[in-house]
């Protein structure tokens, strides 16, 4: 049977075309290698370095496997009821010229220390990791100290929308770096562009991009 443009456009009439996004991501553990904020640029390499040398003998971030548990339930619950019970970061609220005027110094000091500091080795941390539940639709993660999640959704192929979020609370030695986790922390929802290849992953919204490479 031979259909004619008609034809065609009859039988087509009758259908629905359904697309099916991707929801998945290749890997689900990335590292943090770039953030720009509010126009400004932060290596997270240069953040590592700069969270060494404020307390070159201890170290404030969590190991590994207290980051991400084998259950990541208990994390949630554990959180959630320890520490981020009532938790809102937005309503404390510092004056947003201090969380500027911290993050203009700690660009000033990255810049200082990255021309003598150049040849350090950087320890292993965990700050910067991010590790996907595909499962579950969640992310958890550390900027600097503090341990942080949120959960995700897609709209689409291209666009992320990070809805329910908590961060724990642990004061922590740079003001700097913690100022950065607050930001970071704070601009870390809505709608985020998502684009993605084999290996890296940009999240991008109106105040923040989010740069990641597994």
């Amino acid at each position: 049977m031979v259909l004619t443009g008609v034809g065609l456009s009859v039988l087509l009439a009758g259908c629905v075309v359904v697309r099916f996004f991707d929801k998945s991501f290749r890997y689900n553990d990335y590292r943090i290698v770039r953030v720009v904020l509010g126009g400004n640029v932060f290596d997270f390499k240069d953040l590592i370095l700069e969270a060494q040398i404020s307390h070159p003998s201890s170290d404030e971030s969590p190991n590994l496997d207290d980051v991400y548990p084998k259950d990541r339930l208990d994390v949630l619950q554990e959180e959630l009821q320890a520490k981020i019970k009532d938790l809102h970061l937005d309503s404390i609220k510092p004056d947003g010229s201090m969380i500027q005027t911290d993050l203009g110094n700690l660009q000033a000091d990255i810049r200082k220390n990255r021309a003598h500091l150049r040849d350090t080795k950087l320890k292993n941390t965990p700050m910067g990791h991010v590790e996907f539940d595909q499962k579950q639709l969640r992310i958890y993660g550390i900027i600097y100290c503090n341990k942080y999640f949120v959960s995700y959704s897609f709209r689409d192929d291209d666009h992320l929308v990070v809805e329910d979020k908590g961060m724990t609370r642990k004061v922590c030695i740079n003001e700097k770096l913690m100022a950065f986790e607050l930001a970071f922390y704070r601009n870390l929802q809505g709608v985020f562009n998502l684009t993605r290849n084999k290996e890296n992953l940009l999240l991008e919204n109106a105040t923040m991009q989010i740069y990641l490479q597994h």
